[in-house]
């Protein structure tokens, strides 16, 4: 099994550095003079880059005939960089006075220069950790301090001694010593010895098995073990089986047996309940089953009482009685889970407190007995299908487990002594994500994103809103809608987090968004199965991943559920229906179906399946080849909706198209999008006047609309028979119904645009002939200069200049353009007019241009020429 930490070659730190760090401190710290390390440093050069390096280190860990645990650590250690002085260059120390003796500390630092400082334990301050911690009442105390004269070089001699008792007397004391940290370490060893007396339980893990020197007398019991050569920590990979231990990590306990720990925390437990019965609340009654009896219990008593961290003295692991804790209204896990026990042993349920340990992703070591692996507690009742019950999760609908709880090993507290179970499995929940688009009469959508989840993601999403700070939110939300719809926030809510009776429900609305576009007689929606991707991990879609080495666990299996619905505009009908596909990615399975609903809706459903349980390293990167190679189905696509009666007259079935168009404006007959796209059919067909006509009636029908009045002025811009700019169009109309656009929207650039083109044309449709015109023409182009290019103008304004006469300004212009037949036309037609045609084509020459652009050129500089008369 390959592990997070690595051994270093033998050449890179060699055996005669390794000897000369045990020689030097394998017998204790501060005794050998400071040159002989300085020198040791100096010659071994340890990874001079890395901001510090462990030279040695040392846990003597013993335990005496009482029970006692004394544990030394020794570190010694060179800071090598500034940020280290900081995060190297001092100590804390937790522990808790009702259990432990104040530790103990010697510290001393070696400069460069040879100079030694010792610490003096009167600049060390005691405080009171777990202070900050809302929710959190503890007397666990700190020592805190930072050492003397630490610098870049500094060598740290630093020794911490600490004297620990049982938590309960014959539970014995259960502890662990990781080898290995952040940065390399030479030399380090542990050392245990167990007075003879003792039942002492031993188990080494990680990615090598470790070599004992093992002794006894009749006194004690001994082990040694040495490691050298380890790199730093890798950071663990992401859904590690709780059982894999990517570290070497040695666990030891005086622990009689877990059947004894039960035994003793459940006699402890009974105590409690005995002292202080408690009766069943009104109106629960334990005939309607034990799990809805369960679930009734559960909610009152977080109704009854709040949650609070008490690490106060002994009872930090013994609860308080029930009746004390009803009385005062808070408690933490465990005076919860005793209150719950009795409540459901007076409703005649076998109930008993359950131990396990939740802070982390790794579970407790099975092997090895301790109290001390613990961390919280639940409750376990003993039916024909064995029901687990954790009374904080004040959030959970059911009596299903939270995440954290499931997949752990569990004592289960009993008077007859107990053993390890294992609490239920996480089981693939359903998340189900609904997105709404409503594609727009015209331009942008609107979105409406609605997710529904269930199990393990249900609890966690409650809490996290039910204390999340309404603006932070709202921040989070309004930078979501910009970055996965490329529109505004509208509004963003949540189902209560305390309504148990449905399943928590999170919808954000989105305005403008911009995947979706549409237009006259198109609507386009831009969809992105990528997103899938995001609700695996992430090294699945990753190419630049590394190879994984351990197995693979999902902590919440789960099934994405993916609904898009695309609520087309009035009138638009689906262009090409998405195919459906079934795919397998090694152990996960991804389906798709489309079905157009009955108001002619799309509706395209996802299902992701992610494996439940464990899957192997290899099965893991098979998966993930798979996705990498799969890139066409996690491409974006688009949805295509087309106007159906527009479609209709591209296929020649004219008859059918205008009647859709009548008919559509008919059932609606309020929609001005529907009477201005009648006015384009008939525009395209030649008929002008009835163009105009409903081309006005959409005006009327939405007069803050720019589209529509943009619509009105193009129509406008027709003479009777549908030609552009024809005699007999009706100009000064068109510019009226721009003019009118700009008063609504001054910033829209297309407006400006269309407005100077039509300013370009006379009413007999000539362009460029009167000056006053285009000098307005002119304005209109330099407000909109940067969209200009893009569009196509870009010379537009240049030929303003060159028919008003103002050459020098259409010359330096000119000069700028990016299009090289239009650049070098106009040049040499303005050098012809300024120098003569002769002087100016033999500037030509000089220009570098390939004949075709030459060619090209010279064909745009005559037709200038003839416009303006100049032969």
């Amino acid at each position: 099994m390959a592990g997070l930490v690595l051994f270093l070659s033998q050449s890179a730190w060699g055996e005669n550095s390794v000897s000369a760090v045990q020689n030097l401190w394998e017998q204790g710290l501060f005794k050998s003079p400071a040159a002989p390390i300085l020198k040791i440093v100096q010659d071994a050069n340890f990874f001079p880059e890395k901001t510090a390096v462990i030279l040695f280190a040392q846990g003597e860990i013993s335990f005496t005939s009482q029970g006692t645990e004394i544990r030394t650590s020794r570190l010694v250690y060179r800071v090598q960089s500034q940020d280290a002085v900081a995060s190297w260059g001092g100590l804390q120390v937790a522990w808790s006075p009702w259990r432990q003796d104040e530790p103990t500390v010697r510290v001393r630092v070696i400069n460069p220069d040879g100079s030694t400082w010792n610490l003096d334990p009167a600049t060390l301050v005691v405080g009171q950790s777990g202070s900050n911690v809302e929710g959190v009442y503890t007397d666990q105390k700190t020592l805190q301090g930072a050492y003397p004269h630490v610098q870049v070089g500094s060598i740290i001699e630093e020794e911490i001694s600490m004297v620990s008792h049982p938590l309960l007397p014959g539970s014995g004391i259960f502890d662990r010593w990781n080898f290995g940290s952040s940065v390399p370490v030479l030399v380090e060893e542990l050392k245990l010895k167990a007075a003879s007396r003792l039942q002492f339980h031993l188990q080494s893990y990680g990615p090598q098995k470790l070599s004992w020197n093992e002794g006894s007398t009749a006194q004690a019991k001994t082990w040694q073990v040495t490691l050298t050569h380890l790199l730093p920590f890798k950071e663990p990979e992401n859904g590690l089986p709780r059982d894999v231990r990517p570290t070497p990590v040695v666990v030891f306990s005086t622990a009689p047996s877990w059947e004894n720990l039960s035994r003793l925390y459940g006699t402890l437990i009974d105590q409690k309940i005995q002292e202080s019965p408690v009766s069943l609340p009104p109106g629960i009654s334990p005939a309607s089953g034990l799990d809805d009896t369960a679930v009734q219990l559960i909610r009152w008593v977080n109704s009854q009482v709040r949650y609070v961290g008490l690490e106060l003295g002994q009872n930090s692991i013994v609860p308080y009685t029930p009746q004390e804790i009803l009385k005062r209204g808070y408690g933490d896990c465990k005076d919860k889970a005793v209150l719950l026990t009795a409540l459901l042993r007076k409703a005649g349920y076998k109930a008993s407190v359950a131990l396990l340990w939740d802070g982390s992703n790794s579970d407790i070591f099975p092997q090895i007995p301790g109290l001390d692996q613990f961390d919280h507690a639940i409750v376990w009742v003993d039916s024909k299908t064995p029901l687990w019950l954790d009374p904080t999760s004040d959030y959970s609908r059911d009596t299903t487990l939270p995440p954290w709880d499931q997949d752990r090993q569990s004592l289960v507290t009993k008077i007859k002594g107990g053993t390890l179970l294992t609490t239920p499995r996480p089981v693939p929940q359903t998340v189900t994500e609904t997105r709404n688009y409503t594609l727009g009469d015209f331009g942008r959508c609107s979105v409406e994103e609605t997710t529904v989840y269930n199990g393990g993601l249900d609890v966690y999403f409650r809490q996290r809103y039910a204390f999340a700070d309404p603006d932070e939110t709202q921040k989070k939300m309004i930078k979501y809608a910009e970055a996965a719809y490329g529109g505004k926030l509208n509004s963003v809510s949540f189902s209560p987090p305390k309504d148990l009776d449905q399943p928590f429900t999170f919808t954000v609305k989105v305005n403008n968004s911009n995947r979706a576009w549409t237009g006259d007689t198109e609507s386009k929606i831009e969809l992105r199965p990528s997103y899938l991707l995001t609700w695996i991990d992430s090294s699945l879609s990753d190419p630049q991943a590394p190879v994984r080495r351990e197995p693979y666990s999902n902590e919440i299996p789960l099934i994405f559920h993916w609904v898009n619905i695309i609520h087309p505009p009035l009138g638009f009908v689906l262009r090409r229906m998405p195919e459906s596909y079934e795919k397998d990615y090694g152990k996960f399975h991804l389906s798709r179906k489309a079905a157009v609903l009955p108001d002619g809706s799309l509706k395209i459903d996802w299902f992701l399946k992610s494996p439940p349980g464990e899957i192997t390293a290899v099965q893991f990167e098979n998966a993930r080849k798979a996705f990498l190679a799969d890139t066409e189905t996690f491409a974006p696509f688009d949805v295509v909706f087309d106007l159906e009666g527009y479609k209709s007259y591209k296929e020649h079935h004219f008859r059918l198209a205008f009647d859709q168009y009548r008919t559509l404006i008919e059932q609606n007959p309020k929609n001005a999008m529907a009477a201005a796209r009648y006015s384009q059919l008939l525009l395209d067909a030649g008929f002008t006047e009835k163009a105009v006509f409903w081309a006005r009636k959409a005006v009327d029908l939405d007069p803050k609309s720019t589209r529509l009045y943009a619509n009105l002025g193009w129509a406008l811009e027709h003479d009777p028979i549908g030609r552009h700019f024809g005699p007999g169009w009706q100009r000064n109309q068109a510019l009226a119904a721009y003019q009118k656009a700009m008063e609504v929207d001054p910033k829209d650039w297309r407006l400006h645009l269309s407005y100077a083109l039509v300013l370009e044309h006379s009413a007999a449709g000539l362009r460029y002939s009167d000056p006053g015109d285009l000098k307005l023409a002119l304005q209109q182009y330099d407000q909109v200069t940067p969209q200009l290019p893009e569009q196509g103008f870009e010379a537009n304004p240049i030929f303003e200049l060159y028919h008003l006469g103002r050459l020098e300004e259409a010359l330096h212009r000119a000069e700028r353009l990016s299009k090289p037949i239009a650049k070098w036309g106009f040049i040499l037609a303005i050098l012809s007019i300024q120098k003569g045609s002769s002087s100016a084509l033999s500037q030509v020459s000089n220009w570098g241009l390939d004949n075709v652009t030459l060619i090209k050129s010279e064909e745009f500089a005559a037709e200038l020429l003839i416009q303006e008369q100049h032969y």
